[in-house]
């Protein structure tokens, strides 16, 4: 009989531990996760905009506006295995390679600019009395020419499955190694 109502709860919790996986609402949980992922409490009113395979936060949605300041980072990539691969890349040169590609490629610049108009609306969604720069895009640059953090790309990336720059990072980091294991998690 007991082994019954445990079974019945496990599958209540799964099932709305998914349901709020799916909703990007966060789990008590995810608050001290998140604070270990970042470093520090998070400030605002944040969600979930992706999980790991173990469910855990990977990119936290920022409102625009916390505490009376502007926040550029709409999706802000909190997993610190991702963050140390795409740091590798940075320092690899790979954000002026990619501004290179972007200035000659036609379907990148087309693709990242339905990527910012995206992430533009959400920022809205998330409050609606946002009024500041409305064309400030990725990382808060106005510039679409200016590529100046793949943290950000990847993040907008796994959220919206959009961003050309993201998914490119996406398919890079992918190869580095998988340093997450199940046993031996960061988060």
């Amino acid at each position: 009989m007991f082994d019954k109502i445990f079974t019945a709860y496990d599958k209540i919790k799964a099932y709305w531990d998914w349901k709020i996986m799916k909703s990007g609402l966060i789990k008590y949980e995810d608050l001290s996760t998140i604070s270990k992922q970042i470093g520090r409490e998070p400030r605002g009113d944040i969600k979930v905009g992706c999980r790991c395979v173990y469910g855990h936060p990977t990119v936290i949605i920022t409102p625009p506006v916390i505490d009376g300041v502007v926040f550029p980072t709409t999706y802000w990539l909190s997993c610190p295995d991702l963050v140390k691969k795409v740091s590798q890349l940075e320092d690899l040169g790979f954000v002026k390679q990619f501004k290179e590609k972007l200035v000659s490629d036609n379907d990148w610049q087309e693709r990242l600019e339905a990527s910012t108009i995206a992430q533009i609306t959400m920022r809205r969604q998330i409050d609606k009395s946002y009024s500041c720069n409305p064309r400030r895009g990725i990382a808060g640059v106005v510039d679409m020419a200016i590529i100046k953090c793949l943290h950000a790309h990847l993040a907008d990336y796994l959220v919206s499955g959009i961003n050309p720059i993201g998914r490119e990072v996406s398919k890079m980091v992918a190869e580095l190694d998988d340093n997450c294991e199940r046993e031996r998690l960061k988060c």
